[in-house]
């Protein structure tokens, strides 16, 4: 088993925890020595998600904002991640 260096970041549709109106939530997922996921506010219907390029499809109504949303939180995180590790710290 190899040793991750780097955290790896992505965006998850967590199916089993749908609201009343069947709509699921995104969460970012952080792997790096164990694993943290954090809810980024946005909720979708599961066929509107494409689990491959992390996104919201276009025929979601709101599918450019939505996708502008969760693209901002996983590149605040991803800047974040570098800069921990050009400083050489965990």
């Amino acid at each position: 088993m190899t040793k991750i260096s780097s955290a790896s970041i992505r965006l998850v549709l967590k199916k089993n925890r749908s609201n009343s109106i069947g709509e699921n939530p995104i969460y970012l997922v952080v792997c790096f020595n164990g694993r943290k996921e954090i809810s980024t506010g946005v909720f979708i219907q599961e066929r509107y998600w494409n689990p491959i390029k992390e996104e919201v499809r276009k025929g979601c109504a709101n599918a450019p904002v939505l996708n502008k949303m969760i693209n901002d939180i996983k590149q605040r995180a991803i800047r974040k991640r570098n800069e921990f590790e050009y400083a050489g710290k965990k």
